[in-house]
């Protein structure tokens, strides 16, 4: 075989390899991963099921009191956990918890857009089970009677409102942007 046929087939076979990758050259995955996403959904899922109801019927405030710790420190609420552990010691855990709640309510808007704190005291039954608690949120329930005080989870409304962050954390309706109240099992304008 001659010399310029052997250099045409080596060309040749060049040709058909491919690009090489450059030097460095790593693949990279673009969507996002599966597991970070299904962790962060279920985080979101616990905080909306406790701000509907799942703790409403718990009579015991320690019950409540470790699940929105938990919940804080996995959004990184940690400046409430201190009060949370004061609220529990407490003779009138009013403002301990008064204290917890913006740092709660930040963390949780901002990983899930559901204010914890603010969520869990006007969507459920937080007021009659433990008492009101002076914030923004809890301008927008009824005032809580002392001697008919009971929890009720049947009464939680079936959805999240939206929130007005400006406002404090006041649950508004998501199509009019109107205040509204958790009120026999619904939304209610205020």
């Amino acid at each position: 075989m001659s010399r310029s046929l052997l250099l045409l087939v080596a060309l040749a076979a060049t040709a058909c390899s491919g690009p090489a990758p450059p030097d460095h050259w790593t693949v990279e995955r673009q969507a996002p991963n599966v597991a970070d996403s299904a962790a962060g959904h279920t985080i979101c899922e616990e905080i909306e099921a406790l701000a509907l109801g799942s703790l409403a019927t718990e009579t015991d405030m320690g019950a409540a009191l470790d699940e929105l710790a938990r919940l804080g420190s996995f959004v990184g609420a940690t400046a409430a956990l201190p009060y949370l552990a004061a609220a529990r010691e407490a003779d009138d855990p009013g403002p301990s918890l008064a204290a917890a709640a913006p740092d709660l309510d930040a963390a949780g808007h901002a990983e899930c857009e559901i204010p914890i704190f603010s969520a869990l005291y006007v969507a459920t039954s937080w007021a009659d089970c433990y008492g009101e608690v002076d914030i923004p949120a809890a301008s927008t329930i009824a005032t809580v009677d002392p001697t008919t005080q009971a929890c009720h989870a049947d009464e939680s409304p079936g959805f999240l409102p939206c929130w007005d962050i400006d406002g404090g954390y006041q649950p508004i309706d998501c199509r009019t942007g109107e205040t509204v109240r958790a009120q026999a099992g619904a939304w209610a304008a205020v």
